[in-house]
C-alpha cells in the first residue's frame, strides 16, 4: 500500500481519532467530552473518504475516456470507490462502540453519585452537525454515481446532448467532491471548537448527551455499512460477472 493511497489516508485518519480520544480524555478528565470529540472526527473521516471516493471514480472515468471501456469498467470504478466510505463507516462503528464501552462505566458512576445535573446541551450540536455532514457526503457520492450511470446508459440520458454528457458528468463529480470537502472542513472546525471549548465539570447531562449521541451514531454507522456494502457488492458482481442492472 503506497503512502498516499486514499485507503492509507483513511487508515491514518482513523488511527489519529483513537489518539485524539485518549488525548482529549486525559486533557478533560472526562470520557464524555472525548466521546463527542471522537464522533465529530469519525464523521469527518466519512466525509473525507467520500471525497476520495469521488476522486477515485473520476480517475476511472478518465481511464475509460483515454483507453476505452464500457459499463463494466465503470461498475468496477463504482465498486472500488464505494469501498472508501464503507471502510470509514466501519471505522466509525468500531470507534463508537469502543467509546460507548469506555463511557458507560463512568456514566453509571456519575448517576450513582448524584453528580450535578449541569447543562451541556450545547454539546449536542457538535456531533449532530458532524453526523449530518458525513451522511451528506455519502449521499453526494451516491447521487453523483447515479448521475453518471444515467448519463452513459442508452435511453437514460440526463437531459443533455451527447456532446454535453462529458461536461455534465464532470460538473456533477466536481460538485460532489467540493460538497464532500466542505463537509470535511466543517468537521475540522467543529473539532477545533470541541477541543478548545471551556473545560466543564462532568455532569449527568453531559454523560446523558454523550451516551445518546453514541447510540445514534451506532445506528447511523450501521445503516451506512449496510447500504454501502450492498451498493459496492452490486457493482462488484457486475464488474466481475456481467449482467448489468441498475441498483
Amino acid at each position: 500500500m503506497r503512502m498516499f493511497e486514499p485507503s492509507f489516508i483513511v487508515l491514518i485518519v482513523t488511527t489519529a481519532l483513537l489518539l485524539g480520544y485518549l488525548i482529549v480524555a486525559r486533557r478533560r478528565q472526562s470520557t464524555a467530552s472525548a466521546s463527542i470529540f471522537v464522533l465529530v472526527a469519525a464523521y469527518g473521516g466519512i466525509a473525507l473518504a467520500s471525497f476520495f471516493a469521488v476522486r477515485s471514480f473520476g480517475r476511472t472515468l478518465a481511464e475509460v475516456t483515454q483507453l476505452g471501456g464500457g459499463i463494466y469498467t465503470v461498475s468496477r470504478g463504482i465498486w472500488e470507490a464505494a469501498l472508501l466510505p464503507l471502510e470509514a463507516a466501519w471505522a466509525t462503528a468500531i470507534l463508537t462502540l469502543l467509546a460507548l464501552l469506555f463511557l458507560l462505566p463512568e456514566a453509571k458512576k456519575a448517576f450513582a453519585r448524584d453528580a450535578q445535573p449541569g447543562s451541556s446541551y450545547r454539546l449536542l450540536w457538535l456531533p449532530g452537525l458532524a453526523l449530518a455532514g458525513g451522511v451528506t457526503a455519502v449521499v453526494l457520492f451516491r447521487k453523483a454515481m447515479a448521475f453518471v450511470i444515467n448519463a452513459i446508459t442508452p435511453g437514460q440520458q440526463v437531459g443533455v446532448g451527447p456532446e454535453g454528457v462529458v461536461s455534465a458528468v464532470t460538473a456533477r463529480l466536481f460538485t460532489a467532491s467540493a460538497g464532500s470537502a466542505v463537509c470535511f472542513a466543517v468537521a475540522v472546525v467543529l473539532l477545533a471548537v470541541a477541543f478548545r471549548s471551556r473545560r466543564a465539570q462532568p455532569s449527568r447531562a453531559s454523560f446523558g448527551i454523550a451516551v445518546f449521541a453514541l447510540v445514534v451514531s451506532l445506528g447511523v454507522s450501521a445503516a451506512l455499512i449496510t447500504e454501502l456494502r450492498a451498493y459496492s457488492s452490486h457493482y462488484r458482481n457486475i464488474a466481475l460477472h456481467g449482467g448489468y442492472k441498475p441498483y
